[in-house]
């Protein structure tokens, strides 16, 4: 019997690989392949036993033709014996492909091919077994032309089920994807995007039911729920897109819900004209949406109603300040007010006032903090200039009309003169500066208006003399001596 029947024969009293059934195996793919491995691997070895201890038996039992020494070889046994030679050579050349493919687990994806190259094959070997050599050999070789297309579509076949798969997942047909990820496992066993697909495709039914979940409380506007339910998706897929997509939009309505809230809670707050609560719930509608419209004008609210505040109060304190005549902080307060705002009209309006009455008030002030001025001519003068310009003062200004009449009592005083009583020995020349030459005398009294005099007195062979004094009003009548005694 020929080599393949034989060992085909071995073959079949045991327990051979077989295509997977029409339903999915209840082991994993990688538990599954590792299996069929181990398996090829022991044919393998069975086979290579088969052909060491029968291929001996085999040639004892076909023993080649042989011819006497001398005898001319017929040219028809010699072509025989070269087609029985290419036949055995193409044999054992599908052999060793065939052993190859068996640890490809090609028996699994390749289950058809793999059957009609058997077919082939052992059609062969039967053809063998009766000496029609060449058709062994054609045979043969068509069984090995199977194999080797079928070697040549591996890649093509595990990209093939690779995109059924990934197909099947996107149409969300769990079970398909699993054959074809299982498949595509029994090609390359260690692919990661087979494994990663057949990791998703376990959980695509629970993650459909945490979708589903999804769609009830997102209806009702129960956006949370809704989150934590697309939350439950992504954690059993990370990668699966509606939950991506799902979780975007609740998100994004209860961004709008918080934006919606702190912006009700800040314009309520800037209606009652509390700022800063405003001006915090405008900060946190910000961190949602900064360039939200509705969040652009509420901050122009604000900055306008602070802007207004401010100038009420300001105007509030300048007619408090008014009131008490501190009219330098009235015009401190009315251009606190211009730099808020340059177009505020009472603050322009009330600046001119409010400047003219301190410029006054501290005219006054000016000689009565120092009512010494009043003593000296030019001072007086204008003293008596400012009363007359400024007679009286408003009844809202009892402070200027105060001063007023504190003002005339102090010109009325320097105007009153004082009595003087000058003594010398008749012999000293006395002279009084801006008064005149006093000549020689032993007493003499003087009517002088309260200021600084200077005497000085001279006296031949003696030294000068001079003596300054000052009158003020109110003072009891002054005596005052001069006379030169040093003589020189």
């Amino acid at each position: 019997k020929p080599i393949y029947m034989r060992h085909y024969t071995r073959m079949s009293s045991a327990k051979r690989l077989r295509p997977p059934a029409t339903t999915a195996p209840a082991d994993s793919p990688r538990s599954h392949t590792s299996r069929y491995a181990l398996i090829a691997f022991v044919l393998l070895l069975v086979l290579g036993l088969v052909v060491m201890l029968l291929l001996p038996q085999w040639v004892a039992d076909n023993p080649p033709e042989t011819v006497s020494i001398g005898e001319q070889v017929p040219q028809s046994r010699i072509d025989t014996a070269e087609i029985r030679q290419q036949a055995e050579q193409s044999l054992q050349a599908f052999l060793r492909l065939q052993a190859e493919m068996n640890l490809a687990n090609a028996l699994v994806w390749g289950a058809d091919e793999w059957s009609k190259a058997e077919s082939r094959v052992q059609a062969g070997d039967r053809l063998f077994g009766e000496r029609r050599f060449g058709d062994a050999y054609q045979a043969y070789t068509e069984g090995l032309g199977l194999l080797e297309n079928l070697q040549g579509e591996r890649l093509p076949r595990l990209q093939a089920s690779l995109q059924a798969a990934q197909a099947a997942l996107e149409q969300n047909q769990a079970a398909v994807a699993l054959d074809q990820f299982a498949l595509a496992l029994s090609i390359e066993v260690d692919n990661t995007e087979a494994l990663q697909g057949q990791a998703r495709a376990q959980v695509r039914d629970a993650v459909l039911q945490a979708m589903a979940a999804a769609d009830e409380p997102e209806s009702d506007r129960q956006f949370k729920a809704a989150g934590d339910a697309y939350r439950a998706a992504l954690a059993l897929d990370g990668t699966y897109e509606p939950a991506h997509i799902g979780l975007a939009r609740v998100e994004q309505q209860l961004a709008e819900q918080a934006f919606q809230i702190a912006m009700d809670s800040a314009l309520v707050a800037l209606d009652a004209g509390r700022f800063s609560e405003a001006a915090n719930t405008l900060m946190q509608a910000a961190q949602i949406d900064p360039q939200h419209q509705a969040l652009l004008d509420a901050r122009q609210r604000l900055q306008a109603a602070r802007r207004e505040a401010k100038l009420k109060r300001l105007r509030s304190q300048a007619a408090a300040q008014a009131s008490s005549e501190n009219w330098n902080k009235v015009v401190n307060l009315y251009n606190k007010a211009l730099q808020i705002d340059a177009g505020a009209g009472f603050a322009r309006q009330g600046l001119a006032q409010a400047q003219q009455r301190a410029v006054l008030n501290a005219r006054f002030d000016h000689y009565l903090e120092q009512p010494e001025r009043l003593y000296s001519k030019q001072p007086l003068q204008q003293a008596e200039q400012l009363l007359s310009t400024t007679p009286v003062a408003a009844l809202s200004e009892p402070k200027l009309a105060a001063r007023i009449k504190r003002l005339q009592a102090r010109v009325a005083m320097a105007r009153q003169p004082l009595r003087i009583e000058l003594r010398s020995d008749s012999e000293t020349e006395v002279t009084l500066f801006h008064v005149g030459q006093l000549g020689l005398f032993s007493i003499k009294q003087l009517d002088l208006l309260p200021g600084s005099y200077t005497l000085t007195g001279t006296r031949t062979g003696y030294r000068d003399v001079r003596q300054v004094f000052k009158l003020t009003p109110g003072d009891a009548l002054t005596v005052i001596d001069i006379r030169a005694r040093e003589r020189l």
